[in-house]
């Protein structure tokens, strides 16, 4: 009798463990080969040394899977720790930050950028954060020989030098122009706001909260695996990248991070532990140009709607060794993070919605 109580006993008290788990279903096991299978032929038919993807689903990643190489001599292969560079997907990180800072109501958007960087001249000191997450503040973007970068800059500021002293491109608030050096003058802001040093900032309101404990700026150290950056030769051939410090572009370019903690940015669209309403009304609402005409950015993330009609949000990264692309349905608490080790793989928007139908189906 006795051995039947304490059997019992284990049952019951056991349940609350295994009612934890998450149990796979029979669709998200098809999608989930569907996805495998597409990986499988990315790596091949692109020819990319490694790729690495994550999908999430509500709160919880479901399906995340390395392929290929992090290093093809000696072969190391990819797994979901491992942590290439992310290039523009940085500007997400700067732009999340600048909303959080924005609902403690420390940076005004709206206000001119001299308010928070007040040695700033007046051309570029009369923008506003708003029209830098947006990309229509006429700052400009890297000259050709600017992408590659020697010099170490150990504070944001001190990189606001490439380019503070040019003319902007065109009246602030009546053109579209990417620039990532829009992002370098709202890292200043953040940095002078929060009275920490950026990368400080970005990880306490960014990195910390949402669990992204892979995401690190160029440069620091970590005791996961750092992929090796590769580049193809006019011959089709891979080989070792351009060597580049990111240490000039962190706010806009300059970061590292794996595709788990790229699709845990993304669920910041939508869980709302993050970014409040006013914040993802801001996200989702593409800029209004003076005479206007609409753009498809709000505040760094990009706006597009699907065959379907579903809505998604999406960014791209590039430098010298990496690629990645992170797109998220929000309506469909849906998430899909691309990565890999080589200079302008040839993946993005396409790849990653053919993934994203996989588990919307």
């Amino acid at each position: 009798m006795k051995s039947i109580v304490l059997f019992f006993s284990f049952i019951f008290t056991s349940y609350p463990l295994f009612a934890q788990q998450h149990f796979v279903s029979a669709p998200e096991t098809i999608s989930i080969e569907k996805a495998n299978s597409y990986a499988k032929d990315m790596l091949e038919t692109k020819k990319l040394p490694g790729l690495s993807i994550a999908v999430a689903k509500g709160n919880k990643i479901i399906w995340s899977k390395g392929f290929g190489f992090a290093t093809r001599s000696p072969e190391i292969k990819i797994d979901t720790s491992s942590i290439f560079r992310i290039g523009s997907i940085s500007k997400i990180l700067t732009a999340t930050a600048l909303l959080v800072f924005n609902q403690k109501t420390m940076i005004d958007l709206h206000a001119p950028v001299k308010k928070y960087l007040p040695f700033l001249k007046e051309s570029i000191g009369n923008v506003t954060c708003y029209q830098l997450a947006g990309h229509t503040s006429g700052v400009r973007h890297y000259h050709y020989n600017e992408f590659i970068n020697q010099v170490q800059y150990e504070n944001v500021l001190h990189s606001l030098e490439i380019f503070i002293h040019d003319s902007l491109l065109s009246i602030p608030g009546t053109q579209y122009a990417y620039s990532s050096f829009g992002y370098n003058v709202l890292g200043a802001v953040i940095q002078s706001v929060s009275g920490k040093e950026f990368r400080s900032s970005i990880r306490e309101t960014v990195l910390l909260p949402l669990g992204m404990n892979s995401t690190i700026a160029d440069s620091e150290n970590t005791d996961s695996i750092f992929v090796s950056l590769y580049s193809m030769n006019q011959k089709g051939e891979i080989e070792p990248a351009a060597k580049t410090n990111l240490s000039d572009r962190w706010p806009s370019g300059g970061y590292w991070s794996t595709a788990n903690d790229l699709v845990r940015l993304g669920m910041s669209l939508y869980n709302e532990k993050t970014l409040d309403n006013r914040s993802s009304d801001l996200v989702f609402s593409g800029q209004i140009l003076k005479h206007g005409e609409k753009t498809n950015v709000g505040v760094g993330w990009r706006n597009s709607i699907d065959d379907d009609g579903i809505k998604y949000l999406h960014h791209g990264g590039q430098s010298m060794g990496g690629r990645a692309f992170l797109l998220v349905f929000p309506d469909k608490q849906l998430v899909v993070a691309l990565l890999s080790n080589l200079t302008y793989a040839n993946f993005g928007e396409k790849e990653a919605l053919e993934i994203g139908r996989f588990f919307l189906k």
